[in-house]
């Protein structure tokens, strides 16, 4: 009797422990849980709070800033694993904020991250986690991971707001990576519909 308990025990822990995200990950690589959380974050706010230095206080890794002018810089990126020219473990983010011609502000947020493991199943559950950190509706989230390239498309909260999400898994080698690519764009938006 006492087998049969402890066996159910390890069993359920079993089960609860693949959904996870791991933290422990490939040298160079973020934690994953803390990019999720980041991410979730980012795309919840509101676009007169985003803004490159409120970006890198917030994420786990170190962004560097790229896409540089002399007047400002439109991207952070964090080059944490990179093998033979091949991006194993990275995150880029783009601001861009544009007049349109109606006169409003047409604003885009572009977070793209590589996440890479030796476990295929760790892949597919990061790129779940991204995927719902992100605002994908629970019913797409799963079904990420059953195809190797899926894209999703989906309105935010805020009026005019649109999120645009491709997700591509490879193997290579050893390695299986994750590539997440997240767009929102905000059309238009001006005070009175920007806000949150």
């Amino acid at each position: 009797m006492m087998i049969r308990l402890w066996l159910g025990i390890v069993l359920v822990l079993a089960g609860s422990a693949s959904s996870r995200i791991e933290n422990v990950g490939l040298e160079g690589c973020g934690n994953a849980a803390a990019i999720t959380k980041a991410v979730a974050k980012l795309e919840e706010s509101d676009f007169k709070e985003i803004s490159l230095d409120r970006i890198q206080v917030m994420w786990p890794t170190k962004l560097e800033a790229s896409n540089c002018t002399a007047e400002a810089c439109r991207s952070v990126l964090h080059q944490g694993r990179v093998v033979d020219g091949q991006c194993q473990c990275c995150e880029k983010i783009d601001i861009d904020r544009s007049t349109n011609s109606a006169g409003g502000v047409d604003e885009s947020l572009v977070t793209t991250i590589y996440y890479s493991a030796y476990d295929e199943k760790e892949i597919v559950v990061m790129a779940k986690a991204l995927a719902k950190a992100a605002g994908l509706a629970d019913k797409e989230v799963a079904t990420v991971g059953r195809e190797s390239e899926q894209s999703f498309q989906w309105k935010g909260t805020r009026q005019a707001e649109m999120f645009l999400m491709s997700v591509k898994l490879a193997h290579r080698e050893k390695l299986w990576t994750a590539y997440v690519h997240i767009e929102r764009h905000l059309i238009g938006s001006t005070a009175a519909n920007s806000g949150g």
